[in-house]
């Protein structure tokens, strides 16, 4: 999630904005379905003379304008109570969205709505009203598209007065998102289910790697790349498209499976990655590599691992963590219950000077706590002396990000190359 820079917007800027005013100050029912009315025929802008807070990546005018145009924004009545720390968000599978958003079904859509105090809360879909209560949080999931806004209010003598309004969150009826072709271009070789460890019957696919090469090529750099789901899901056999065209781009990749949770807990997967690396290191002469430019990355749970395996093993020249998780001391379905455990499990513990050097990506529609978590671990490598490349990716969730970073103009797959050079 961005950070939030909440500010009265200038009035001077204000009212050169495409949208529609609200008054909080001459509130009446008439008002609201005349908004109600503007959304309806299309996507506007909600903004007040007295006082519109925005939420913007830097506090610059272009940033400010930029989000008020998109309805990145709320009007309050502050003189009724200040609403710092008010949050309107949606989230499923694919990431997390706020206000001026567009949030695609995957499943569903959980809104949301957070006060600093209580307040009568309602949510309104296409105007009328889907959900109410009272307090300073509601949640309310659902698989319907249309637009969605908030309404906060407080009583003053009796009365109830209209305290915040958001601009709405845009749900549309499907995500449209699809793994792409797993084609094999005529200039790589692929190389499938190699067995990387002799382990138990029942989890010899899991013990298994992709190698991806560019045919003819040698002295190539190579990428461990380690595939994401939460621990508890994904596969190597979803990445055929991110090996081959890595491999176009000169790049050896290897793309191990390993066990996965609840039935395997920590250190089950970082023991199988491991296992994987050791088995690249003494094998990546075979397919050309080059033994002096060894990359690791992962996405979202790969990226936990790929830093985890990078701060604990030697050989490794640089990594690439997508969207990551690198403190997972709040996670015991997967890293059990003992604090030690998930202390040691967390990339951040291991940070130390001489590491290898880091890019690190989060999206504009990432998890929750993942962009947050991605600027902590940057400053602590940075503080350690480490080199360090941290790359916000707008216009991605969470999951879209791995799908599109096999397109040319991506700035993933751009992170990508700078580092694998």
């Amino acid at each position: 999630m961005p950070v939030g820079i909440y500010r009265d917007f200038p009035t001077a800027i204000k009212w050169n904005i495409d949208g529609v005013v609200l008054s909080m100050d001459d509130y009446s029912p008439e008002a609201f379905v005349k908004w109600d009315k503007e959304l309806e025929s299309g996507r506007k802008t909600g903004f007040s003379p007295a006082s519109t807070h925005i939420l913007a990546r830097e506090d610059s005018e272009a940033a400010l304008r930029k989000s008020l145009a998109e309805g990145r924004a709320y009007v309050a009545n502050d003189q009724l109570a200040d609403p710092s720390g008010f949050a309107f968000a949606a989230s499923n599978y694919l990431g997390l969205f706020q206000m001026g958003d567009t949030i695609p079904l995957f499943m569903d859509a959980r809104f949301t709505v957070l006060l600093p105090i209580p307040a009568k809360i309602k949510i309104i879909h296409n105007g009328k009203t889907v959900s109410e209560g009272s307090g300073a949080k509601l949640e309310y999931n659902t698989v319907q598209p249309g637009y969605y806004r908030i309404e906060a209010w407080l009583e003053v003598d009796g009365r109830p007065q209209p305290w915040i309004i958001s601009n709405p969150i845009y749900v549309t009826a499907t995500s449209g998102l699809k793994l792409p072709p797993g084609t094999i271009s005529d200039t790589v070789d692929a190389r499938r289910d190699i067995s990387y460890l002799a382990g138990k019957p029942e989890d010899e696919a899991k013990h298994k790697l992709d190698v991806y090469t560019p045919k003819g090529k040698t002295n190539l750099p190579v990428f461990f790349f380690i595939h994401g789901g939460a621990w508890k899901q994904g596969d190597r056999l979803q990445y055929p498209a991110l090996g081959n065209k890595l491999a176009e781009e000169g790049i050896a990749v290897v793309v191990p499976s390993y066990r996965l949770a609840p039935a395997n807990q920590h250190p089950a997967q970082i023991d199988d990655v491991r296992a994987a690396f050791q088995w690249t290191l003494a094998h990546l002469k075979e397919f050309g590599g080059d033994p002096t430019r060894v990359y690791v990355g992962g996405h979202s749970a790969g990226g936990h691992l790929a830093a985890l395996l990078a701060l604990t093993e030697p050989g490794i020249k640089g990594v690439a963590a997508l969207s990551g998780v690198y403190d997972v001391t709040e996670i015991d379905n997967v890293f059990t219950t003992d604090p030690a455990v998930r202390k040691a499990a967390s990339p951040l513990t291991h940070v130390k000077p001489g590491a290898p050097e880091f890019t690190l990506t989060y999206c504009q529609w990432d998890y929750l706590a993942l962009p947050q978590q991605a600027s902590q671990f940057a400053a602590a490598l940075k503080d350690a002396g480490v080199k360090v490349n941290l790359v916000y990716v707008p216009g991605e969730s969470h999951i879209s990000e791995i799908i599109h970073a096999i397109n040319d103009l991506d700035p993933t797959l751009a992170a990508l190359k700078q580092l694998l050079r």
